[in-house]
């Protein structure tokens, strides 16, 4: 459901990014030219453009690129220095079977203790050379090493886990930024060629692209990236928190909603281990088939920041 919506959204992205803009401009070419041509609001465009565009590529290289290479480093710090956690096999599921090594793409459901001690539950996804010992099935046990750093990623690995760089998806991503870059090029080439650069609107593709496409990656970036896969924070606090069973006070829908799934505020009442009061709200996009289980009233556990008791999340929705 998240992969399609992203491939939804970043096919329209690509459209209204490259091909929108350059036809609109192309369609109303000549009321630009009809302008008065400004050298200095020219340049201006210009230096602008180039700005947004150095940016937008080094933010896909970092990403796409740097990023899988960084995760790399940190599984090998937690190879070295990593938490030793017990964990509990809680849930299964078979993503795909590869025939040709007779391995399966699994994901496991993993319930263990934080840094801080407290029970979570979190998921895992990785390649299960030997499907036939049956090693990761429901209630067995598995040691884990937890990253030290609560903000790094990857959190935890399994004990003697053997990772690599996916070859063939990271080709995937040198040819989405090769292809990035020559869009680039190509369409500085283009219209030098055409009208030597002279940008005398703020449509003009060479900028208006750019402009797009930062509007889109700031909105990837800044809400549908956490609204679809969760805060960033929302995982630290997963791993560096202390639970705590906390009184429902209302429960209530945002008006908000993510590809028709709502997003559900929960405000709640509880008392922190030095036995002070705090109420605090959580906000979270829910499955609308789950609503009618979530409670009402009662009790909930939460995981709250010690040094912020208003800062929480509900670990129940957060997988």
């Amino acid at each position: 459901m998240k992969i399609g919506a992203l491939v939804f959204w970043g096919l329209f992205m690509l459209f209204f990014c490259t091909v929108f803009p350059i036809l609109i401009y192309e369609q109303t070419k000549g009321d630009h030219v009809s302008l008065n041509f400004s050298p200095v609001l020219n340049l201006t465009y210009i230096v602008i453009s180039l700005i947004i565009w150095l940016f937008l590529i080094l933010y896909f290289f970092y990403n796409l690129i740097v990023t899988p290479f960084k995760n790399r480093k940190n599984v090998t710090l937690i190879q070295s220095k990593g938490i030793v956690r017990k964990a509990k096999i809680t849930a299964y599921q078979l993503i795909k079977f590869l025939p040709k090594n007779n391995e399966n793409y699994i994901e496991i459901t993993l319930s263990f203790e934080n840094l801080n001690h407290s029970r979570i539950e979190d998921q895992l996804a990785f390649l299960d050379t030997k499907p036939a010992e049956k090693r990761f099935v429901v209630g067995n046990n598995v040691d884990i090493l937890l990253h030290p750093d609560p903000k790094a990623n990857p959190h935890f690995i399994l004990a003697k886990q053997n990772t690599k760089i996916n070859t063939s998806g990271m080709m995937y991503r040198i040819l989405a930024v090769f292809l990035f870059v020559c869009f680039v090029v190509g369409l500085y080439g283009y219209y030098y060629l055409q009208t030597g650069w002279h940008i005398s609107t703020f449509m003009h593709p060479i900028i208006f692209c750019g402009i797009m496409f930062l509007l889109y990656v700031l909105i990837y970036h800044f809400l549908i990236k956490n609204l679809m896969f969760g805060k960033s924070a929302d995982k630290n606090l997963l791993y560096s928190g202390r639970k705590m069973v906390a009184e429902i006070i209302n429960i209530s829908q945002t008006g908000l909603m993510v590809n028709d799934q709502p997003q559900i505020m929960f405000q709640v009442s509880f008392q922190d281990n030095k036995g002070a009061t705090h109420i605090a709200t959580y906000k979270k996009i829910v499955n609308l088939l789950d609503i009618s289980s979530l409670p009402k009233q009662g009790s909930i556990e939460i995981i709250y920041n010690e040094n912020n008791p208003q800062n929480i999340i509900i670990p129940k929705l957060f997988s």
